[in-house]
């Protein structure tokens, strides 16, 4: 006997042929029930020239259904998708029960039952569409290094983006930002390509999609100037003496811009005003003027009181 005919009279094959019995009627039985699934009906919304919807609505109809097993299956490998055209007119608002769309489903066997439609009602509402330009800003969270600060403000390009949609939602609409970007101890210069954020209304149309990110850093260093304390408004018949009468400032600068400002550039002073001659002897010293360039966090002053005797300007 060949090997094929000896394994056909074999235990093994008595087994697999109980197996395969078993198994075709098992699943014969379990195709036999009930069970509930869903399938979808794509929607398309034809609008006049220039017009778009106000609000956003579902391309796809969610139907349920109630079918045994075997209709199930048949239904799983139904090759075409069912679609459903709704004409729509100028500034129209209609309420459509998603019900009516049963026509459009492909013929079910008899056994299929229809439970419902998802969404029950779609609420439309057609407007004018509009354009309009706003100015994109940059949501990041972004950490530098120690060592390093900006040299320049971050920069976007384009620094513009330009929205269609509806007017309704346009007109409230004064700018545009970026996704959101977190980068950590940042030590050098990158160029990112960031997307721009996916407004909720997807009647909203945006270009560009995404812009250039500048991000330029530069090393950090120290820099000092001694400057004498001027006195604010003190009336003339005081005479305010304060010690010392010269205080440092220590602030931090980019390397490219080490030789950019002088002691010409920064200003001290104490306020008369400010005083309370009655609890205090000393006077905070004050910083009224620095380049715009130089944050005032950035700007250390030493000492930052000092202590003060005033006097009759006439005796």
């Amino acid at each position: 006997a060949t090997p094929r005919n000896s394994f056909w009279r074999s235990d093994k094959a008595a087994l697999l042929l109980c197996f395969l019995v078993a198994f075709t009627f098992w699943l014969g039985t379990k195709l036999s029930y009930d069970y509930k699934t869903n399938i979808q009906i794509g929607v398309n919304y034809l609008l006049p020239e220039n017009q778009v919807l106000s609000n956003e609505q579902p391309d796809e109809i969610e139907v349920t259904l109630q079918a045994d097993g075997w209709s199930v299956l048949r239904l799983a490998f139904a090759t075409e998708r069912p679609e459903v055209s709704i004409e729509l007119g100028e500034n129209e608002i209609r309420s459509i029960a998603t019900s009516t769309f049963k026509s459009e489903l492909p013929d079910l066997p008899n056994r299929v039952e229809i439970l419902g439609f998802y969404p029950e009602n779609l609420g439309i509402r057609t407007e004018k569409s509009v354009t309009k330009r706003v100015p994109i800003i940059l949501d990041a969270d972004i950490q530098l290094a120690d060592n390093v600060q900006l040299s320049d403000s971050i920069k976007l390009e384009p620094s513009w983006v330009t929205l269609s949609g509806p007017a309704s939602v346009i007109k409230d609409i004064d700018a545009w930002r970026t996704s959101t970007i977190v980068l950590q101890q940042v030590k050098k210069s990158n160029v990112l390509t960031v997307d721009l954020f996916d407004h909720e209304n997807k009647s909203i149309n945006y270009f560009p999609e995404s812009v250039e990110c500048y991000l330029n850093v530069e090393e950090k260093t120290e820099k000092q100037f001694m400057l004498p304390i001027e006195i604010m408004n003190a009336p003339d018949s005081v005479l305010l003496v304060i010690l010392p009468n010269e205080a440092t400032i220590l602030y931090t600068t980019g390397l490219s811009k080490y030789d950019s400002y002088s002691a010409d550039d920064f200003k001290l002073a104490v306020d008369f005003d400010g005083m309370n001659i009655f609890q205090y002897n000393q006077i905070d010293v004050k910083l009224v003027k620095k380049p715009k360039n130089i944050a005032k966090n950035l700007v250390t002053v030493r000492p930052s009181k000092v202590e003060y005797i005033i006097r009759n300007n006439y005796e």
